[in-house]
């Protein structure tokens, strides 16, 4: 069971003792570190990119619970009163005691700093102010950075965007938990008697229910203390979603909750030595399949004059790693290159000399063989008749 400290805090310009309200107790660490100023810095610093939409900011604690909503175009700067001149009264010397007059002192003007107070504007006018739908956006945001990060491990909205592409190893996650609509919370939806209480804060209708929903775009942070450990969870929505991380970014290390243990972009192995984890890496490419199945984000870069973040660790944008058109380049034809025979000389041997050998002549023995005689035949002459 978590320690609570009682601390005083200004929300939307009240003071709040959250220690006294068992309800938001756990909302604590991160209310404790929730100020104005962050926001309007963060929102306000040059490199944030996209179109300079004002946006909605919602803080969950480390169970999903809603503990703050809020809207950055309602949150005014400080305001400067003049000071008041009083003017010296003089009395006239009568015959009586000397008239003194009094020193008028003005009173310092002092502007209102508060987040969203959008009681005093009416429903339809909140929607005027910026884009309406984003405002549960941004809580489904911080709901799906809490819900999918852990003490160990950060897992930021925007690295889920490629997971969650068909063909991804997390598709269909983002149809895992729907939002919430019961009986006892339909009023995070908002309706006609409650829009007034929107982004105002503590006092957002939203607060202390728990909406759920995934969202897998660029804006949703889990927030980590001092010691790693996971208070919950912040989601920015209204601009590019590139913009919306950038703003979150910003706002956790001035919230000073960014001590982000490890994450998909960190450790061993890591193209972006010093990275956190959790950061937004830009696929600058035009082919999906680059992105798919990957814990990164594609361009929100969609005109010349709208911009991503400017990459780096104020924003927690990685560059990309796009892959662009290869080139084809022409074969060369070489010609082929005619040699000239060489002409070699004929060598000229020794004629060898060989030593002529002498045989031994053979006797033979000379055969002797008998005479054979043969009979002496004996013939009868014939006497022809005269014709």
């Amino acid at each position: 069971m978590k320690k609570i400290q009682k601390k005083s805090i200004v929300l939307g310009g009240v003071l709040l003792s959250v220690a006294s309200v068992n309800a938001m107790a756990s909302c604590s660490d991160v209310l404790a570190t929730w100020q104005d100023s962050f926001i309007t810095s963060s929102v306000g610093a040059s490199g944030n990119g996209g179109f300079g939409f004002p946006v909605w900011i919602a803080a969950v604690d480390e169970t999903g619970k809603v503990c703050a909503v809020a809207n950055s175009s309602s949150i005014s700067s400080s305001g400067t009163g003049t000071t008041g001149t009083g003017t010296t009264g003089t009395g006239t010397t009568g015959t009586g005691t000397t008239g003194t007059g009094t020193s008028g002192t003005g009173t310092t003007g002092t502007g209102s700093t508060s987040i969203a107070d959008l009681a005093t504007l009416g429903g339809s006018t909140v929607g005027n102010m910026s884009t309406l739908g984003n405002r549960l956006i941004a809580i489904q945001k911080a709901s799906t950075a809490s819900a999918f990060s852990f003490d160990a491990f950060s897992i930021s909205t925007a690295n889920l965007y490629g997971l969650t592409l068909p063909g991804g190893s997390l598709y269909g996650l983002q149809f895992s938990n729907p939002i919430t609509v019961t009986a006892s919370n339909t009023s995070n939806l908002g309706s006609s008697d409650n829009t007034g209480s929107f982004g105002q804060g503590m006092s957002d209708p939203a607060v202390g229910t728990h909406v759920e929903g995934v969202i897998a775009l660029g804006g949703g942070l889990a927030l980590y203390n001092s010691q790693r450990v996971k208070v919950g969870a912040i989601g920015v929505s209204g601009d590019t979603s590139c913009t919306d991380h950038a703003i979150a970014w910003r706002l956790r290390t001035a919230m000073n909750l960014n001590n982000v243990p490890a994450g998909f972009g960190s450790g061993t192995g890591s193209s972006s030595p010093g990275a956190l984890g959790d950061e937004l890496v830009i696929n600058t490419g035009n082919n999906v399949a680059d992105i798919t199945n990957t814990y990164k984000h594609p361009s929100c870069a969609i005109t010349t004059a709208v911009t991503d973040p400017t990459a780096g660790a104020e924003t927690g944008v990685i560059g990309g790693t796009g892959t662009g058109t290869t080139g084809t380049g022409t074969t060369g034809t070489g010609t082929t290159g005619t040699g000239t025979t060489g002409t070699g000389t004929t060598g000229t041997g020794t004629t060898g000399t060989g030593t002529t050998g002498t045989g031994t002549t053979g006797t033979g023995t000379t055969g002797t063989g008998t005479p054979s005689t043969g009979a002496t035949g004996t013939g009868t002459p014939s006497t022809g008749t005269t014709g």
